[in-house]
């Protein structure tokens, strides 16, 4: 036992000498070679975790109110989330199909000056990393704003879940009863 372990304490010294004696050496020529490798750029966008149901909409049922059958109050619901990021600089385009969510009215008929079928909102796209061409990770973000269908943003290189806020504000006009429904599209291209 004694004996491997001198050998192996013989041998690390003469490598660790070896080492010191090729070090020293400046006659020995000498050539180099590149090592090269390349990584595509990319994005990856997971599903969102289910959809952003706002629920049961309030409006004002206070009779002989001029705010009867408006939203009143702006609403405000944290959607659902996915998972992605970018490798590269990024491109964060947000759609919605319509301005607003809208609806089917039943068919009894509605004066459109009083009553309307959509409900405008807007839509927040939010995930941490850096802005374009910085190294310092905050919260970014795109906003569709509720007379938009379509807003983009930029950023760098961001690993992170993506969050969405969707916003509806108060309502100028009363509201037709109904399911309301609109689809948001979130996109992420490197640039």
């Amino acid at each position: 036992m004694k004996l491997l372990s001198t050998l192996a304490a013989s041998a690390a010294i003469s490598a660790v000498l070896a080492g010191s004696a090729f070090a020293q050496s400046t006659t020995a020529p000498t050539q180099t070679f590149n090592v090269t490798g390349t990584v595509a750029a990319a994005c990856v966008l997971g599903a969102f975790n289910g959809s952003a149901a706002v629920g049961p909409i309030t409006v004002d049922l206070t009779p002989g109110d001029a705010n009867l059958f408006k939203i009143t109050q702006p609403i405000i619901k944290v959607g659902p989330t996915a998972q992605g990021g970018c490798n590269d600089g990024v491109t964060v385009g947000v759609t919605k199909s319509a301005l607003g969510m809208t609806t089917q009215p039943d068919g009894s008929g509605y004066d459109p000056a009083v009553f309307q079928a959509n409900i405008p909102y807007s839509v927040a796209v939010l995930w941490s990393g850096p802005s374009s061409g910085q190294s310092n990770t905050t919260t970014q973000q795109v906003v569709v704003a509720s007379n938009q269908q379509i807003a983009i943003g930029t950023g760098g290189a961001f690993i992170s879940p993506i969050n969405s806020v969707i916003s509806i504000p108060a309502t100028s006009k009363a509201v037709l009863a109904g399911t309301y429904t609109d689809t948001v599209g979130v996109q992420l291209a490197v640039f």
